[in-house]
């Protein structure tokens, strides 16, 4: 995954132009294993991620995390057909032009 720095502190954040947040209309709190709980109050909005040569503009709630820098939430993946296959640990995210029936024959010939 590639994204630009986006996990930074929102404090540092503001004044550049490269990570512009705006406030989220309610704080948000966020449970995280490693870190418990965490409650924010920004979002970087439309911002481009790339995984598996795609860009995708994706909303991300800034939070503090120790081992991570990106987490997708379940919404995203489901939304762009993105299969898991936890007892093999891979991640597959099709192309733009397959269709949604078939990205788990994909995935299944391609483990």
């Amino acid at each position: 995954m590639s994204a630009k720095e986006y996990a930074l502190d929102a404090k540092k954040s503001k004044g550049n132009n490269d990570h512009i947040t705006d406030p989220l209309p309610t704080p948000m709190v966020v449970t995280a294993a490693t870190d418990g709980r965490i409650e924010t109050a920004w979002v970087y909005e439309n911002c481009p991620i790339t995984v598996s040569d795609r860009t995708f503009l994706v909303d991300l709630i800034c939070v503090h995390l120790k081992s991570m820098d990106v987490i997708l939430g379940m919404d995203w993946l489901s939304a762009n057909s993105v299969y898991l296959g936890c007892k093999k640990k891979i991640v597959f995210i099709p192309p733009e032009n397959m269709a949604e029936g078939e990205v788990i024959s994909a995935s299944l010939d391609n483990s």
